[in-house]
């Protein structure tokens, strides 16, 4: 992030230069709005809670239990669901489930860095997400559709908020 800011900041340099160097107007406005950035960054950002799971979310429908996979139409499991009233909600999800399906979501042509089951898990664990087995961050759910199941972990509630609003967007 300091780096995206820094690039902005010459840019606006080498703008208000081009322009004859007195104009100081680039450089206040840059620096206002990288005030801005600064104040709503989060060092626990990454692609899984930015664009992941909020677009999981978003286009899954909204689930709030977990359906098995349907090989008729083609569909996985339930990779994420939100259990719980609005304001109070607990969102689960399967870094393997949240991982297939987003390569399918991209017909497989996926950022294996941010992207693929691993680093799903290690952006999770970097989130507080899944916690250690037995302290209720992660769970065996039955899909409601029949069949067997899959483990779920949760993701910390400040988190879950923030991701349920940007699926809502």
């Amino acid at each position: 992030m300091s780096d995206k800011l820094t690039i902005i900041r010459v840019g606006a340099w080498v703008l208000s230069e081009l322009m004859g160097g007195g104009s100081g107007w680039v450089s206040k406005h840059v620096d206002t709005w990288i005030a801005e950035q600064v104040r709503m960054y989060d060092p626990l950002d990454n692609a899984l809670t930015l664009e992941i799971l909020p677009t999981c979310l978003h286009r899954t429908g909204w689930k709030s239990r977990p359906e098995g996979p349907d090989p008729i139409r083609r569909q996985l499991a339930t990779p994420a669901f939100v259990v719980g009233e609005e304001g109070e909600e607990t969102l689960w999800f399967s870094p393997q489930l949240v991982a297939a399906w987003w390569s399918d979501l991209h017909y497989g042509k996926i950022e294996q860095r941010t992207a693929s089951a691993d680093a799903i898990t290690q952006q999770a664990k970097t989130c507080g997400a899944g916690g250690t087995k037995g302290d209720g961050g992660r769970r065996y759910f039955k899909f409601c559709t029949g069949g067997s199941g899959q483990n779920y972990w949760k993701l910390p509630a400040d988190l879950t908020r923030t991701v349920v609003e940007r699926s809502r967007k």
